[in-house]
């Protein structure tokens, strides 16, 4: 967002979707904006681009599923082909360089990842929370789906490598440099 400097256009307000959590700052209590939306959608002319950013993690069964459901619905309103999530998947040991798999809604597009050097995921595997619901409901809505998983050994923590191969890797896929 700071890079492609995209406009504001949309964002969620579900006044239930707020944070369940305080906030602190040196022993006093610091009020949350339950009135700001921490879900916005941005959208570049340039790049013909739109962003999704959730500036936090619900964690909540009911309310991930709303808000996939309602991200999706943002989607095929502005006739989205495609949905990008970027995510972190845990591994066992740290690794100096984190990998990224890919997992998609359909063959042909696994086919686009494999063509563009991205590993698929094999096995089975599960995504919690909304990044997994989205690509599941895009699915379901007839609107293309791509999940980029990158490895992390700190699943509950915000890993800057991790976070930094998935950047790199969807940039590649949409041929936008960040």
């Amino acid at each position: 967002i700071e890079i492609i400097k995209p406009e504001l256009f949309a964002d969620i307000h579900v006044h239930y979707l707020s944070p369940s959590i305080a906030f602190f700052e040196e022993g006093l209590v610091v009020p949350v904006d339950r009135d700001k939306s921490p879900f916005k959608f941005y959208y570049s002319h340039e790049k013909n681009l739109i962003l999704f950013s959730g500036d936090m993690q619900i964690g909540y069964i009911a309310k991930d599923n709303e808000l996939a459901e309602k991200i999706i619905e943002v989607a095929k309103l502005c006739g989205v082909d495609t949905v990008y999530t970027v995510i972190a998947t845990h591994v066992k040991k740290y690794v100096e360089e984190p990998q990224v798999f890919g997992v998609a809604t359909s063959p042909e597009l696994l086919g686009f990842l494999k063509s563009k050097g991205v590993e698929i995921a094999d096995g089975s595997l599960q995504i919690s929370g909304v990044n997994g619901l989205v690509i599941e409901y895009a699915k379901r809505n007839g609107i293309n789906g791509i999940s980029l998983l990158s490895e992390t050994v700190f699943p509950e923590a915000l890993d800057i490598k991790a976070c930094h191969a998935g950047i790199k890797k969807v940039s590649e896929l949409l041929g936008i440099e960040i």
